[in-house]
Order: C-alpha cells, then sequence, then structure tokens
C-alpha cells in the first residue's frame, strides 16, 4: 500500500510537471546542466525533451550581451548559493525566432537530491504591449502567459496517504516540501473548492496576495467571503462552461491599498471539488486600459483631422483610411479597404510615387513628402501632398502610414500667381518706358529691358545704381524729394 500511495503520488506529480503552462526545467545542482524539463517548454521552445536536454542553456539562449552565458552561469551560481532569482531572457526557439521568458530560480529539494527548479513564463505579448504603448506616449505592459491550475493538484492526493506507513508517510512528506518549493517560486495563488464552492485549501508565495486572512475563508464558502457581484460572474461562467471544462474570470477587486484585476481559473477535479489558479493581472489591464485610451484618442484626431490618414500594408493595400475620405475624395472608407492606392493615381505620377515608396523602404527611419494627383470619385483630378513614413518607426515589415493633404487649391493659386507674374513680366518687357524698382536707399533693384534702348545699358549694369548715378548732378535733389 505504500508503495501504491507513493507511485500514485509520484504520477500526480508527473502529471502536473508535464501539464503544466510555465515552461518548468530541474537543472543540475553543480554543472547546471538539464536533468528534466516539461511539456510546456518544449512546446515553447520548439525543441522535443531530448533535444532540449542536448542543447541546455547554452543552445538555447541567443548568448548576447547582456544574455551571455556567463551571466546565465552567475544567476544559476546565485541560485544554487540559497538566492532564489528573478529574471527576463532572450532565448531562441528551434526555429530561430527569439523568445522572451521571465525565469525564476530556486534551489529545492527534489527526489533526494538539492536540485535548481526553473520556471519559464513566455512574455512575449508583454514585450509587445510595452512596445506598442511606449509608440503611443511610453506607456504598454504586455500581456503575461498563462499558469497552470493542476500544479497543486497532487497536494490533496498526498494529504490522503499520509497515514498509511511511515515510509510513505516520509515520501509524501518529501513530496509537500517539493511542490511547497514550487508553490513559493510561483506568484500565483492556489484555492481548492468543495462541490459547494466550500474553500478547502490554499497555497500562496505570500500571505499579503491573500484577499482576507486564511482564518476567515477556511472552511467557509465563497459567497461568505468575496463580494456577491464577483461570485455572480463566476457562477454564471460555471452554467455556461461544459462540466468538466476549464473556466476563466476576470474580475476587479477593492483592497485597502486601491483596486486590483484578477484572473481565476477554475478546473474541476474527478471527485467534484474544483482547483483554482488566482493572477494577479493588474498591469497588464492597466496596460490595455492605457492602450487602449491612447487609441481611442488617436481615432478622434484622425476621424476629425482635416487631411486624410491612410495606412498600407507590406502589400500594397490599404487597411485602414480615415472617414475624411469621403469628403476628399468622394470614397466611403469601406469602399477604399483592400484598394491598391496607385489604382487613383495618375498614371503620369505614378513613377514618382513609387520611387518615394522605394527610398522609405531603403530609408525606413526618415520620412518623405510626394505630390501628386489622384483621380476624385466623380472623375476630377485632385492634388494631394502625401507625407508618409512606417507604421512601427524604422520597421518596413510594420505597413506605411500616409497622411495626405488636399493642396488643389493651393496648386491652382500658385499656378495662377505664376501666370499673372509672368503676365506682368511681359507688359514690362514690353512697354515704351522703362520701368525701374528701387528699395528704400533709392538704390535699384530691378530694371526693365527698355532702359538698353533708352540708355544704352544693359538692366544688370544699372542694378544698385542711386540717382546720382545716372541723373543730372543739377537734377539729384529733386529726383531725391521725389522719393522722400
Amino acid at each position: 500500500a505504500a508503495e501504491a500511495a507513493l507511485q500514485r503520488s509520484e504520477e500526480s506529480y508527473r502529471t502536473i510537471f508535464q501539464h503544466a503552462s510555465d515552461a518548468i526545467w530541474v537543472h543540475d545542482l553543480h554543472t547546471g546542466e538539464f536533468i528534466e524539463v516539461n511539456e510546456a517548454a518544449c512546446e515553447t521552445y520548439g525543441y522535443t525533451a531530448d533535444e532540449m536536454l542536448a542543447l541546455g542553456v547554452p543552445g538555447m539562449s541567443v548568448n548576447r550581451a547582456p544574455f551571455t552565458l556567463e551571466q546565465a552561469a552567475l544567476y544559476l551560481q546565485r541560485a544554487a548559493a540559497g538566492e532564489p532569482q528573478r529574471f527576463e531572457w532572450l532565448g531562441r526557439h528551434k526555429d530561430g525566432t527569439e523568445i522572451w521568458g521571465e525565469i525564476r530560480l530556486r534551489r529545492v529539494h527534489f527526489r533526494g537530491e538539492e536540485r535548481i527548479l526553473a520556471t519559464g513564463r513566455d512574455i512575449r505579448d508583454r514585450k509587445l504591449a510595452e512596445a506598442a504603448l511606449r509608440q503611443a506616449n511610453e506607456a504598454l505592459e504586455a500581456r503575461v502567459a498563462e499558469r497552470t491550475a493542476e500544479l497543486a493538484a497532487s497536494n490533496a492526493a498526498l494529504a490522503q496517504e499520509v497515514a498509511e506507513h511511515a515510509r510513505a508517510k516520509e515520501a509524501l512528506l518529501g513530496r509537500t516540501r517539493e511542490l511547497e518549493g514550487i508553490f513559493q517560486a510561483l506568484p500565483d495563488l492556489y484555492f481548492r473548492l468543495g462541490a459547494d464552492q466550500t474553500i478547502l485549501d490554499y497555497r500562496a508565495g505570500s500571505g499579503d496576495a491573500l484577499y482576507a486572512p486564511p482564518e476567515r475563508f477556511l472552511g467557509r464558502r465563497l459567497r461568505e467571503v468575496m463580494p456577491a457581484e464577483i461570485c455572480d460572474d463566476f457562477d454564471a461562467a460555471f452554467a455556461a462552461a461544459p462540466p468538466d471544462g476549464l473556466v476563466c474570470v476576470e474580475y476587479p477587486l477593492a483592497l485597502a491599498d486601491g483596486r486590483r484585476d484578477y484572473e481565476a481559473r477554475f478546473l474541476p477535479l474527478g471527485d467534484g471539488t474544483r482547483i483554482s489558479v488566482i493572477r494577479d493581472i493588474t498591469d497588464r489591464k492597466e496596460a490595455e486600459r492605457a492602450l487602449a485610451e491612447r487609441e481611442a484618442h488617436f481615432r478622434r484626431l484622425i476621424e476629425n483631422s482635416s487631411d486624410q490618414v491612410m495606412i498600407v500594408d507590406t502589400a500594397g493595400a490599404i487597411t485602414y483610411i480615415g472617414p475624411s475620405v469621403e469628403r476628399l475624395l468622394g470614397y466611403r472608407p469601406e469602399e477604399m479597404l483592400g484598394m491598391i492606392p496607385t489604382d487613383i493615381v495618375h498614371p503620369d505620377d505614378v513613377p514618382e510615387v513609387m520611387a518615394t515608396i522605394g527610398r522609405l523602404v531603403a530609408r525606413p527611419t526618415e520620412m518623405f513628402t510626394v505630390q501628386y494627383r489622384v483621380r476624385h470619385k466623380d472623375g476630377r483630378w485632385r492634388v494631394f501632398e502625401n507625407v508618409a513614413n512606417t507604421l512601427v518607426p524604422g520597421v518596413v515589415e510594420s505597413g506605411l502610414v500616409a497622411n495626405c493633404r488636399d493642396i488643389t487649391e493651393r496648386v491652382e493659386a500658385e499656378r495662377a500667381l505664376r501666370e499673372r507674374d509672368e503676365y506682368f513680366r511681359r507688359m514690362i518687357e514690353n512697354a515704351g518706358d522703362f520701368v525701374m524698382i528701387v528699395d528704400r536707399a533709392a538704390a535699384a533693384t530691378y530694371v526693365g529691358p527698355s532702359v538698353t534702348r533708352m540708355l544704352g545699358h544693359a538692366p544688370e549694369e544699372m542694378i544698385g545704381n542711386r540717382p546720382a548715378d545716372n541723373v543730372h548732378p543739377d537734377d539729384v535733389p529733386g529726383v531725391l524729394r521725389d522719393f522722400e
């Protein structure tokens, strides 16, 4: 019976170890080599367990500062000395892509030996969110990966076998100590609930994370401890899920130090009880709210802008266009989605537009301006000035964003002004008299071509001359008085 209990305990531990959503590695205390890896680690990094055991930390790291093998060895040395380590690490997937992970190292007693337990959480989503938030005023944190709720299921099984035999009892106690070490290394809260939602057991790395002290919730139902509206959300989620399905509920909770956001995951067990893992997702929710606010702010700016804002993907198709396009070109925004912008650009202007796109692709950190004619829905040609750069600074693959301004009236006004200037220039050049423009010092700044016929001077010879240079000395005072 004792051996059977130990075997069941081992099977329970193995189930939790292999089905945990976080990557878990067990290191040799002295060499740092992998001794065991779980399925989540293999799925995250794309290797089989044998490949990962053979590669070790060197084969899975990018090995560039600050993520060098020397730094990895330093973290392992500190953990081996009994100092828990928590840090971010840049690893490499089997397909060559880089993976951000949040790594925790802790020295644990594992199967009668001192080992280093490493848990890894895929934080690529969080890194992407942080980058997006920096683009939208330096504020976005990333969504963190899910953690398993099954990690503590073996604790109840171990407790049921304690009294059978001394050797079995010692084995179960040893396994419990191992699991406690794992729980201490993880930031989530674990609860086991009865069929009537009575709180039977809990595990927490820190008591500070609990909503209430254990003596206030152990042996009591959720509705006696948690706010009614949150329990209503739990019940609704339970009712909507399959009997053996995983239930996930996000909810806010008012604490003494302010509001926090949590994610609760409930997994039913065969005996009618449930295990629940509670994760603090406040940082993620605040990042999502900040991003949503920034997106709403910029969307309002775009939708109320007199200019046209357009986003084009790497294939050249429009993926977003602001509502001002209907006022500027007569198209509804949905008519433009998927369109290639050059389809409505004047054929004579397409080469310059494509050349500008080529310059932008070659120098994605710069901003480029191009002027071209574009066809209105009613067939008229409008002149646009387009300022474009990459959607994500310096990343061509993110697509292009363009701010388009209708400058038709300005171009027509400039052309009319040039024509008028040319008209008056011809009038002056063909006038019988010669025309001269002088500045405040009475120096000539322009002299019409008729001066050659009348005085024999080329116009450029007269530039800068004053009355005394060409007027009879007796007439200079009168001319100056007239200027004054």
